[in-house]
């Protein structure tokens, strides 16, 4: 499942315009997420290795990709191998809890 979030993010074709800037900002939380588990102690060790070799292997094809990057490219893969150097600084966004019982408007 990682490798194919990975595959329909980071590899698919690059996309132009305001679809571009949502591509790599889309891009930027899988690597966040990525990271993240990497590094949380509460996940089992299999779940964590997993996550390490997978940002192995970006990280290997973001290399190659910057070789020959577009100008708006660039950036955002300098950005990922500049994060990957520290994954215990990734932090997922920490959404709040929604209260209790059924949405309003719904007649239950």
């Amino acid at each position: 499942m990682v490798r194919r979030i990975v595959d329909v993010t980071w590899k698919s074709p690059r996309l132009e315009g305001t679809d571009g800037l949502i591509q790599q900002q889309t891009e930027q939380l899988v690597l966040t997420y990525l990271m993240a588990g990497s590094m949380d102690e509460q996940a089992s060790f299999a779940a964590r290795s997993v996550l390490v070799h997978q940002l192995g292997l970006l990280k290997a094809y973001i290399t190659v990709k910057q070789k020959t990057a577009d100008p708006a490219s660039a950036g955002n893969l300098a950005l990922a191998l500049e994060r990957m150097k520290a994954p215990e600084k990734a932090r997922p966004t920490q959404h709040a809890q929604a209260p209790p019982g059924a949405p309003i408007g719904c007649d239950f």
